[in-house]
C-alpha cells in the first residue's frame, strides 16, 4: 500500500503514546493554561499530574492495559483528565456521548464487555447516573462505577506504581463511535500512533499554534471535535482548550468574547443559530476569531454565502469521519471558483477513489461513491465482522457511504450521502439537491427531505418543511419548483409542517426520527 513507509519517511508520525506526548507538553509549557471550564482552568503540568494520580485510582480497581471501560462524561475538566489518565493506563475509552441511552450503550457493551462506567453525577446530569446504573445492572460485566466525585477526589491522591504495564503507540488509544443501521454505534479502533498522527496533520492545516485557542461547544468524546485537530490536536501545539456544553448562540459568543477564543467547530444547524443570532445582536466581541469549521452534515448554500461576512471570519468546510480520512483547506488558502469545497486531504498519503454504480474507479468530474484508505484510517471496526465485510473493500479501502466528486487537483466536493439517496421507481434522488431548491421558496425557513416507504415507486418524497408563517401546501410547493425547473421525478409527494427539526446527538438533523414521527402526517 502506498503509506507502508509513512512511519520512516514522514516527520509527522510520531511513535509515542498520548501519556507519553502529554509528558512531553507538561515539561515545554509547565504553567500554561491547558483546559478551561467556566471558572475552573488547569495548566499542563497540572493535567499531567492530576492524570497520573487518577490512573493510580484506576490501577487500584484492577483496571489495566487492554480493558476496556464506557465512557460518559460531558464537556469538562474531568473529561480531560479522565482521557489521559485512560491514555496512560492503556484503559481503552468507549466514547459514548452524553445523549446515548440505554439501548445504545447496551449494544456496546454487548461488542465490548467493558469492565467500568465512567459518567458525571451532577444534577443536569442525572440522566447519564439512571443510564448506567441501568446498564450495569444488566452487563456482569461492569465491575465499578466511577462519578465525576470519585474524579475530582482521586485526582489529587496517590502515585502511579513504576511497574505498570504501559501501552505502545500500536496499541488502541480509544474507540470512537459510527452510526449503526441497527441502532447500535459501531466501534472505531483508533490507535496512538495513528490518531496522533491525524491530529498533527490537521493542526498543521489549521495553523494551530501556542496562541490557538479551541472552544468546544459540540460534546468532546464526537471525533470532530476531540481531534480534528480539536482538543487533542489544540494541545498538541501548545493551545487553550476552552470546554462548553451549550450550543446556545449567546454561550457561544459570550465565550468567544471572554477567552479570546480563536476557532471553534460546529456542525451547519448550530453554525445557522449563531448567525441567525448574531444578526440580531451583534454586542460580543468576536474579533479573536480567526475561523470556524464546520462539518458533519451538508452546509446549505445560503449559511455558507453569509457565514464570513456575518462573523467576521474565515469559514472551513472539512469532511472528516471517526474512521480516518479528513480534508479541508488551510485558513490562508484562496479558493478557486471550481474549488471542492471540502477541500483536500490532509496527508499526501492519503488515497481517494470515487466509484461507478459498477465498482469501477470514475475519472475526476464525475460523481460516485467515495472510498478511502491511508495512514490513519482504519481497516475495519471493534469486533464486528458483519459491518466490515459491507464497509471495507478487498483492497483494505474504507466505504464512506458518501456520494462526492473530485477535481483534477484533488479537491473534494460532497453532494450528500449515498444510503441516503432516494431510489423512487428507478430514479435517484439525492435530498441535499431537493432541499437547496426548497429553501429558496420565500414561505420556508428550513427544510429536511428523506424518502419513505411506498408500495408502488419503493420510496417516495416526503418534504419535512419549517414555514415562516403560514403552513406549506404540497400543491404550491411542487409548483414552485416545478416553475423553478426542478424535474419532474424529485418533486415531493407528501409536505410536512413542522416546528422544528429533531436532532441527534451530535446535532445533525434526524431524518430517521423525523420519518418515524411525521411520515403519516400529510398535508
Amino acid at each position: 500500500m502506498k503509506w507502508d513507509g509513512v512511519r520512516e519517511h514522514c516527520d509527522k508520525w510520531r511513535c509515542i503514546t498520548y501519556g507519553v506526548l502529554l509528558g512531553e507538553l507538561a515539561e515545554k509549557y509547565g504553567d500554561k493554561t491547558a483546559v478551561v471550564c467556566e471558572d475552573e482552568r488547569i495548566s499542563y503540568s497540572e493535567l499531567d499530574t492530576m492524570s497520573d494520580s487518577l490512573l493510580a485510582y484506576f490501577l487500584s480497581l484492577g483496571l489495566k492495559k487492554g480493558d476496556i471501560v464506557v465512557l460518559q462524561v460531558p464537556n469538562s475538566l474531568e473529561l480531560a483528565v479522565t482521557l489521559f489518565a485512560l491514555f496512560k493506563g492503556g484503559i481503552i475509552p468507549v466514547m459514548t456521548l452524553p445523549a446515548h441511552g440505554r439501548y445504545e450503550i447496551s449494544g456496546i457493551c454487548r461488542l465490548s464487555s467493558p469492565k467500568a462506567y465512567i459518567c458525571m453525577d451532577t444534577e443536569c446530569h442525572s440522566g447519564c447516573i439512571a443510564v448506567a446504573e441501568s446498564v450495569a445492572e444488566e452487563n456482569a460485566c461492569i465491575r465499578h462505577m466511577i462519578t465525576g466525585k470519585d474524579i475530582r477526589r482521586q485526582a489529587e491522591l496517590g502515585n502511579v506504581p513504576a511497574d505498570y504495564e504501559k501501552p505502545d503507540y500500536t496499541d488502541i488509544a480509544l474507540l470512537l463511535l459510527s452510526g449503526g443501521t441497527t441502532g447500535i454505534p459501531k466501534m472505531i479502533p483508533r490507535t496512538h500512533g495513528d490518531y496522533i498522527y491525524d491530529n498533527t496533520v490537521i493542526g498543521e492545516r489549521c495553523l494551530l499554534g501556542s496562541d490557538s485557542v479551541f472552544l468546544a461547544v459540540l460534546p468532546a468524546s464526537h471525533n470532530f471535535t476531540l481531534g480534528n485537530p480539536g482538543m487533542l490536536g489544540t494541545l498538541m501545539y501548545g493551545g487553550r482548550v476552552v470546554m462548553s456544553d451549550s450550543v446556545s448562540p449567546m454561550e457561544i459568543f459570550g465565550c468567544i468574547e471572554a477567552e479570546r477564543a480563536t476557532y471553534t467547530a460546529m456542525v451547519p444547524s448550530v453554525l445557522g443559530m449563531c448567525i441567525d443570532y448574531r444578526r440580531d445582536d451583534d454586542s460580543d466581541d468576536i474579533s479573536s476569531l480567526s475561523f470556524v469549521m464546520t462539518g458533519g452534515a451538508m452546509l446549505p448554500k445560503e449559511t455558507e454565502e453569509c457565514a464570513e461576512e456575518v462573523l467576521g471570519c474565515k469559514l472551513l468546510q472539512i469532511y472528516g469521519t471517526a474512521e480516518g480520512l479528513n480534508t479541508c483547506y488551510s485558513p490562508t488558502d484562496e479558493l478557486r471558483p471550481d474549488s471542492g469545497r471540502q477541500g483536500i486531504p490532509i496527508s499526501p498519503y492519503d488515497e481517494i477513489l470515487i466509484l461507478g454504480a459498477d465498482g469501477e474507479p470514475l475519472p475526476n468530474g464525475q460523481a460516485g461513491e467515495m472510498v478511502t484508505r491511508g495512514p490513519y484510517t482504519i481497516t475495519g471496526y471493534y469486533n464486528n465482522p458483519e459491518a466490515n465485510a459491507e464497509s471495507f473493500t478487498p483492497d483494505g479501502y474504507y466505504r464512506t457511504g458518501d456520494l462526492a466528486v473530485l477535481n483534477g487537483r484533488g479537491e473534494l466536493t460532497l453532494l450528500g450521502r449515498a444510503v441516503e439517496q432516494i431510489n423512487k421507481g428507478g430514479e435517484k434522488i439525492m435530498p441535499s439537491e431537493l432541499e437547496n431548491n426548497i429553501r429558496k421558496y420565500d414561505k420556508v425557513a428550513d427544510c429536511s427531505v428523506a424518502g419513505i416507504p411506498d408500495k408502488e415507486l419503493g420510496s417516495a418524497i416526503a418534504a419535512f418543511i419549517v414555514p415562516l408563517d403560514e403552513e406549506v401546501g404540497l400543491r404550491e410547493l411542487r409548483d414552485f419548483l416545478r416553475e423553478s425547473g426542478v424535474a419532474a421525478y424529485k418533486l415531493p409527494d407528501i409536505v410536512v409542517n413542522v416546528k422544528s427539526f429533531p436532532l441527534t446527538a451530535v446535532n445533525k438533523v434526524d431524518k430517521k426520527r423525523l420519518v418515524r414521527e411525521y411520515a403519516g402526517e400529510r398535508r
